[in-house]
């Protein structure tokens, strides 16, 4: 394990990116298009993007943390994290899923030298083990320096069909990380059953780690044209903002839009898996911060239910009050213009809710 005082040169190299986008649809109705996940309070008594920050000073500077995210979202930073430097946003003029936010975080590593090291991390995520966190993350950036693309996988505890998983290979890369096989889609439930009892395979976190050169060596690889719109970016980022929101546009545009995952990833050589030792949830459903409820105080939750599988209610600020009376295993998320009632276990249906809103044109409720 490397310590930080043993990577403390790694470090300060390091830029770390928190990928702050979303479309706020997964915990509709309290998340809306203008106020997405990252940006609520769900676990912990934070908005999850606090949480990801704080989790990353220390070991490393503020200064060395920035925030990738839309231009719509921007007002939001200054709101749940007043004196974040606006020089640290990087900001999409169109979201190119998380391939467009790796790709404009490498133009700005580009700034910083061929030997910086990059730590791309979603922002949406709960992990309550600080400090291990902390640990692994100075032993990925340690193998990042080496030369290896790094992501952390999640030990899988349940056979979940709404992750995608990574086969770790029998090769050792250093004490704990192994070279990673190949990356899986999100599988059936009976394969996901598999892929437990297997004992290789590891939940895909969505974090990277590599070295500014690397990760240009595999874009050239991958699709020989875009390390040219890389660059145009770095350079973009050094223009007034009108001009480079012109020109991180054109170049966003010019990339498709999919994850970074199946356009880089996926075929990138020398990948190591770091498996983690903290616990971790994407908190990805409202089922999940159900899960999470009894083991993180939400400020906004009030349990009501009785019995053996109690409700949880989430309510906004602006919330009403909510009694539930005989009722149990459900969720309720309330806000001052919507109410959802959803039984546990129907978590991922929330999506179908917004899609039948934007059909009855009913845009100002998501």
């Amino acid at each position: 394990m490397a310590g930080f005082d043993d990577v403390r040169g790694v470090l300060d190299r390091t830029l770390a990116v928190v990928m702050a986008g979303g479309a706020g649809e997964r915990f509709w109705p309290i998340s809306r298009r203008n106020r997405p996940k990252p940006f609520i309070s769900l676990v912990g008594g934070k908005p999850l993007v606090n949480m990801a920050i704080e989790r990353l000073t220390p070991p490393l500077r503020q200064s060395q943390v920035f925030m990738v995210l839309g231009e719509a979202l921007v007002p939001l930073v200054e709101e749940v994290m007043p004196g974040f430097p606006e020089t640290q946003l990087l900001v999409e003029p169109i979201a190119r899923n998380t391939l467009g936010a790796v790709m404009l975080a490498t133009a700005r590593s580009m700034l910083n030298g061929d030997d910086a090291i990059v730590a791309i991390l979603p922002a949406d995520h709960w992990v309550p083990d600080v400090d291990l966190f902390r640990q692994d993350f100075a032993d990925a950036l340690a193998l990042a320096d080496e030369g290896y693309l790094v992501t952390m996988g999640i030990r899988p505890t349940r056979p979940e069909t709404g992750y995608g998983y990574i086969q770790a290979s029998e090769s050792f890369v250093g004490n704990r990380a192994v070279l990673a096989d190949r990356f899986v889609e999100k599988p059936d439930r009976a394969t996901a059953a598999e892929y437990l009892s297997d004992g290789r395979f590891y939940w895909n976190s969505g974090m990277f780690f590599f070295r500014q050169d690397r990760i240009i060596e595999e874009i050239r690889r991958v699709n020989p044209g875009w390390p040219e719109i890389v660059k145009r970016m770095s350079e973009a980022l050094t223009f007034p903002d009108a001009s480079c929101s012109e020109v991180l546009r054109e170049q966003l545009l010019a990339l498709p839009n999919t994850s970074v995952d199946f356009a880089l990833m996926e075929q990138a050589r020398g990948m190591a898996l770091l498996p983690a030792r903290y616990r971790w949830s994407d908190v990805g459903s409202w089922d999940t911060v159900a899960d999470l409820a009894s083991q993180a105080k939400a400020t906004e939750t009030v349990i009501l239910g009785s019995g053996e599988d109690p409700c949880h209610v989430f309510r906004s600020p602006d919330g009403p009050l909510v009694a539930l009376v005989g009722i149990e295993g459900c969720v309720v998320a309330a806000t001052k213009d919507a109410v959802l009632v959803l039984r546990k276990g129907q978590g991922q249906r929330v999506r179908d809710v917004v899609d039948e809103l934007k059909d009855r044109g009913l845009d100002d409720l998501i």
